[in-house]
C-alpha cells in the first residue's frame, strides 16, 4: 500500500493530468467542509424544505443551460479556461451564502451562480480526464484521483462541523475561499494545445443509447439521494448536531477511501460488473436508512456506504469516458453526461418539492439501486473492439 500511495506522490509531480487532481483535491478539501451543511443551514436560516428543494432544483436546470457555453469556450480555448472561469463564480456563490446572515437573498440568484460554477467546472473536468486518462487502467487512474481528492479531504467534515458546532457558517467560508483559491494555482501551468473543437450541439447526444441515457439520469438520482435527501433527514430526524454529522461523513470518507483503490482495481478487471456489485448492495444500504433510528446506527451505515458507493460512482466514470473516447466525440459526450445526470437530478427534487417527505423519498433508493442492476452500458467498446452502432434517441 506505502509503494502504491509513492507512486501517486510522484503521478503529481509529473503530468498535466495531475495537476487537474492535486487542483480538485485542494477544492474538495475547502468544499467538504461546507458542502454537506449547506442545505441543513439554509433550513435552519429560515427558508422551508420546499424552498431549499426548489433551489437544489433551479441549481440543476441553471448547470443545464450552462453546459452548453462551457462546452462553447472548452471547444475553442481549452477546458483549462472552462474550470478556471467556475472558480471565481464559485466563490461569489459562498460570498451570498455567507451575505444570507445579514440579508434575505431569494435563493434563485444563488442557484444562477452556483450553476454557473458547476457546469463550467465539471464540462472542463470531465473533458480532461476523458482526454488524458489511460485506456487500459481507466478504472485505477480514477480510483487514484479518487484517493488523492479523499486524502486531503479527509479532515474536511469533521472540521466544518466542529466549527459550525462552536461559531458559525462564516468561519467556515473563509477557509473555504482560501482553499478555492489556491485550487486556481496548478490549473494555470497545466499545458494544453490549442486544438479547436467542431462543437455541434444537435449532435450532443448521438452516440449515446437508451440504455446509457437512463443510466446516466439513474447516476443524477443516485447524487441526489446521497447528497441531499438522506444527509437533511439523518441530520434533522436523529443527528441533530452539526459535529456529530461531521463524524459521520469524516466515518464515511475514510472507508470511500478504501473502497476507491478497491472499485478501480475491480472496474479493470471487470468492466461494468461493479456497476451492478454496487447497485445490489445499494438496496441494503436503503433498507438500513429506513430502519436506523439511532446516531451508532448512522455511522454503521454510513461507514457501509462508504464501501459500495465507489463501485457505482467509479464504474459510471470510467465507462463514460471510454464511451467518450470511443466515439471520439469527448466534448459532446461529456456535455450530454452533465445534462442526463442533472435531468436525474431534477426529477427527484421535482418529486419532493411537491410531496415534502424526505422518508417516502427513500422508494427512490430501492429504484435507482434496481436499475443499477437490470440496466447497463453496452460494455466497454474499445477494449471489446466492437463496432457498436448507437441509436440516436434525440428527439
Amino acid at each position: 500500500m506505502l509503494s502504491y500511495f509513492l507512486k501517486v506522490k510522484k503521478m503529481i509531480e509529473d503530468s498535466d493530468l495531475h495537476k487537474i487532481y492535486l487542483s480538485e483535491s485542494i477544492r474538495d478539501l475547502g468544499l467538504s467542509m461546507i458542502d454537506v451543511f449547506i442545505p441543513i443551514y439554509l433550513i435552519n436560516t429560515g427558508y422551508s424544505l420546499r424552498e431549499v428543494t426548489l433551489f437544489f432544483l433551479l441549481y440543476s436546470v441553471f448547470h443545464i443551460l450552462f453546459s452548453i457555453p462551457a462546452g462553447r469556450i472548452s471547444a475553442k480555448f481549452g477546458v483549462k479556461y472552462s474550470i478556471l472561469i467556475s472558480i471565481p463564480f464559485l466563490i461569489l456563490f459562498f460570498v451570498l451564502l455567507f451575505s444570507l446572515e445579514f440579508y434575505s437573498l431569494p435563493l434563485i440568484i444563488l442557484a444562477i451562480i452556483k450553476g454557473l460554477a458547476s457546469g463550467f467546472f465539471w464540462v472542463g473536468r470531465h473533458t480532461f480526464m476523458a482526454q488524458k486518462t489511460d485506456h487500459e487502467k481507466r478504472g485505477t487512474e480514477l480510483g487514484k484521483n479518487k484517493i488523492i481528492k479523499k486524502i486531503f479531504s479527509l479532515p474536511g467534515p469533521l472540521v466544518g462541523g466542529f466549527i459550525l458546532s462552536l461559531f458559525n457558517i462564516n468561519i467556515v467560508l473563509i477557509f473555504v475561499f482560501i482553499f478555492l483559491t489556491l485550487s486556481f494555482i496548478p490549473i494555470l501551468f497545466i499545458k494544453e494545445k490549442n486544438e479547436q473543437v467542431d462543437l455541434k450541439i444537435r449532435h450532443i447526444f448521438r452516440g449515446l443509447n437508451l440504455r446509457e441515457k437512463t443510466i446516466l439520469i439513474n447516476r443524477g438520482i443516485d447524487d441526489a439521494m446521497n447528497d441531499f435527501v438522506w444527509p437533511v433527514f439523518s441530520f434533522f430526524a436523529i443527528l441533530n448536531q452539526y459535529f456529530i454529522l461531521g463524524i459521520v461523513k469524516f466515518i464515511e470518507k475514510f472507508f470511500l477511501l478504501i473502497s476507491d483503490y478497491l472499485s478501480g482495481k475491480a472496474f479493470d478487471k471487470n468492466g461494468s460488473a461493479v456497476i451492478k456489485y454496487g447497485g445490489f448492495f445499494s438496496i441494503f444500504l436503503w433498507i438500513g436508512r429506513f430502519i436506523v433510528k439511532t446516531s451508532t446506527g448512522v455511522y454503521i451505515i454510513d461507514s457501509f456506504s462508504g464501501l459500495i458507493l465507489p463501485f457505482i460512482a467509479t464504474g459510471v466514470d470510467a465507462e463514460c469516458f471510454e464511451l467518450a473516447n470511443s466515439e471520439d466525440k469527448v466534448l459532446h459526450f461529456i456535455i450530454a453526461r452533465e445534462i442526463l445526470i442533472h435531468v436525474g437530478r431534477i426529477i427527484l427534487f421535482t418529486v419532493l418539492y411537491f410531496i415534502g417527505n424526505l422518508k417516502f423519498i427513500f422508494i427512490f433508493g430501492f429504484i435507482y439501486s434496481l436499475i443499477y442492476i437490470f440496466v447497463k452500458f453496452d460494455g466497454n467498446r474499445k477494449k471489446q473492439g466492437e463496432n457498436i452502432k448507437c441509436v440516436n434517441f434525440e428527439q
